[in-house]
């Protein structure tokens, strides 16, 4: 057995166990399943209707294959419309964790992204723990890989890679950041 000071697995879980109550996978599922809501409402929906008007009106896919295939610039401005789109939703997670630590599903579920601390996260920490979100190799690897670790470990690798937690906001922690405010 590896001593706890060897193994960053167990030095990063029982700071966890230190600083904070640690949620469970299904209230963190219910907030994450929140906020895509709240994004298909106000990014994806309105950009979709904008990439349906792109796309050839044939329902039959070989035959829009053919037209995106024949046609570079209309292939390429969807491509971009799509980088676009997972552009935003990172913005959304990470400027909301940054300046909050909270998207609106966090907030609705009582939960909040801190640094192993206790405070908010970095800029970099949060936009580390959301590159998830971009559709390219390999953070497209972390789409299966960071639930599975959130199923199996109760945290995301994503967060032991920047070094962040997501805490759930009870009474005792409301007390202890309201007992660290200069008088």
């Amino acid at each position: 057995m590896k001593n706890q000071k060897e193994d960053p697995v167990a030095q990063y879980q029982a700071q966890l166990q230190q600083l904070a109550e640690q949620p469970s996978a299904g209230r963190r599922t219910i907030a994450f399943l929140f906020d895509l809501a709240l994004l298909s409402f106000t990014i994806i929906a309105p950009l979709s209707a904008f990439l349906e008007k792109m796309l050839p009106k044939s329902t039959d896919f070989m035959a829009s294959y053919t037209a995106l295939a024949n046609n570079a610039t209309l292939s390429t401005g969807i491509t971009v419309l799509l980088y676009f789109i997972f552009i935003l939703i990172l913005l959304y997670f990470t400027l909301c964790e940054y300046f909050v630590g909270q998207t609106a599903g966090k907030r609705w579920m009582n939960l909040k992204v801190t640094d192993l601390a206790g405070s908010r996260p970095t800029f970099f920490q949060a936009l580390t723990r959301n590159l998830v979100f971009l559709p390219i190799f390999p953070f497209m690897l972390f789409w299966i890989i960071d639930p599975l670790y959130l199923l199996f470990s109760g945290y995301r690798l994503s967060e032991q890679l920047s070094k962040t937690k997501t805490i759930a906001v009870t009474a005792n922690y409301m007390k202890q950041q309201i007992q660290k405010q200069p008088a």
